[in-house]
């Protein structure tokens, strides 16, 4: 969306030098860089609130409209009093980016600090999560799992 309206915007300004373009490149390319980085705060805060292990920090991260919202919520619930589980961010990648909706390849690795046997080790976890604007801030929509895998450490 946004090459498009800069494509638009740069046909229609008179040519009167190069220093004209890249101003307005800058603007939009600044503009789509704090986008970026407010999407990927918002991936940041997630994480941090789960750590945390802080339900309502954690939940404000989503967007009001999420369809699983209350499944979340419990679940979430349920595995901070069965668990304690510490999630760092590996990577996150911006697939596509629009005004209202952008979605982000995140990676992230769980390890289990202490918790039952029923609940695994070490989740390495791939997901295409999908964020929209709720006023003007951004919120996790929904996650869909791309992989997923355990894997051993030394003790």
């Amino acid at each position: 969306m946004w090459k498009a309206l800069a494509a638009i915007v740069l046909s229609t300004l008179p040519l009167r030098g190069c220093d004209d373009l890249s101003m307005l490149e800058k603007g939009v390319l600044n503009e789509l860089q704090h986008r970026a980085e407010s999407i990927f705060q918002v991936l940041k805060e997630n994480c941090a609130a789960a750590n945390a292990e802080d339900v309502d920090r954690y939940m404000r991260t989503f967007h009001p409209d999420c369809p699983d919202y209350a499944a979340r919520r419990f679940s979430f619930e349920y595995i901070c009093t069965e668990a304690d589980l510490m999630s760092r961010i590996v990577r996150m990648q911006i697939i596509s980016m629009g005004s209202e909706e952008t979605h982000v390849l995140y990676v992230t690795r769980t390890e289990k600090m202490c918790g039952p046997s029923s609940i695994e080790d070490n989740l390495v976890a791939t997901e295409l999560v999908t964020l929209r604007r709720s006023g003007k801030e951004w919120h996790v929509y929904s996650a869909e799992p791309i992989q997923e895998g355990y894997f051993s450490l030394p003790r």
